[in-house]
């Protein structure tokens, strides 16, 4: 619901790395707000987890977070998660017809 506002995550940074990106990212006055969004929104500097993924795939970036809340380190732990959430978020895009969550899931899992 909050990211559907316009909140924009930053969990995975400090509150000194976080207020650096702001002043940065605001600061530069040839960007527009789009493009401002857009680079709040991408790791840049001090981001304590870095992913490869692209800014639309956000909705699938909750799995690390569940494990983290969950204290689960192994990659097997991990891979239960996903196994877990991410057949129903699958079942779901096919049944609402969307294919460009679909490819989403499956390049998430």
């Amino acid at each position: 619901i909050l990211y559907d506002i316009g909140v924009i995550p930053g969990s995975d940074m400090t509150s000194e790395a976080a207020m650096a990106k702001m002043c940065y990212v605001l600061g530069k006055d040839e960007w527009d707000h789009e493009t401002k969004r857009m680079m709040l929104q991408t790791n840049l500097r001090g981001e304590m987890t870095v992913t490869n993924e692209a800014v639309g795939t956000r909705e699938l970036d909750i799995i690390p977070h569940i494990a983290k809340c969950l204290r689960l380190s192994s990659g097997n732990e991990v891979q239960l998660i996903r196994d877990t959430i991410l057949p129903p978020l699958f079942c779901n895009a096919a049944k609402t017809n969307k294919p460009e969550i679909l490819k989403k899931i499956k390049v998430s899992g």
